[in-house]
């Protein structure tokens, strides 16, 4: 297992390290071409999605640990930090100062995980664990990439049919339902590392 967390943890953060860094270099000609603005904005997201995307993988780790105690507190101090953040440099900054305390907030989940979620995370390349883990995941991969494509191809039609004021009132009726699904969605969470255990003591390794 935890050859499996560390090779998947180090894959994790050198996919995302390129994939800001290219959206980085893509930064500097959007700015020479489109304007600060948008440089900005684009060098921002490159790091959003770094710190997310690491950050979500531990949130995985720590869940399938059934650390929910743990889970609970981080959310609570993440709240307040983001809060403090966005609190103070918006004052002083605007919208420069929205993107910094964003960026910030981020990275502080992903400290925080990685320090005091009591989960060793180390640097660990296994190449062939994960050219099988690969295989494994493969299916899944596309089948979130046709989840992403259906999730959203209502709102690209809505644009592109009717209007995007009409959108503006689909996206709040969908929040509504969202919010609904809130309190379901966060009991799987807690309840699917159970049913995983339950099933590996039930059955034999082979019968998976």
């Amino acid at each position: 297992v935890d050859e499996i967390r560390n090779s998947s943890y180090t894959f994790t953060l050198f996919v995302s390290a390129v994939l800001s860094a290219a959206m980085i270099v893509a930064a500097i000609f959007v700015q020479k071409s489109l304007g600060t603005i948008y440089g900005v904005s684009l060098i921002t997201l490159a790091f959003l999605s770094f710190f997310q995307r690491a950050s979500t993988f531990c949130i995985a780790m720590v869940r399938a640990e059934r650390r929910f105690d743990f889970i609970n507190r981080f959310n609570v101090y993440s709240s307040i930090a983001n809060a403090i953040l966005i609190v103070l440099l918006v004052q002083w900054f605007k919208l420069y100062g929205y993107y910094a305390a964003m960026v910030l907030s981020f990275a502080f989940n992903f400290f925080y995980l990685v320090s005091f979620s009591g989960i060793s995370f180390r640097w660990k390349w296994n190449w062939p664990l994960l050219r099988s883990l690969f295989k494994m995941g493969i299916v899944l991969v596309f089948v979130n990439l046709v989840d992403t494509f259906f999730m959203s191809v209502d709102k690209l039609s809505i644009t592109a049919l009717i209007n995007v004021k009409a959108l503006g009132i689909y996206s709040i009726v969908m929040l509504a339902s969202n919010t609904i699904l809130m309190f379901p969605n966060n009991l799987s969470v807690i309840v699917f590392p159970y049913l995983n255990e339950g099933l590996c003591n039930a059955y034999q390794a082979n019968d998976i």
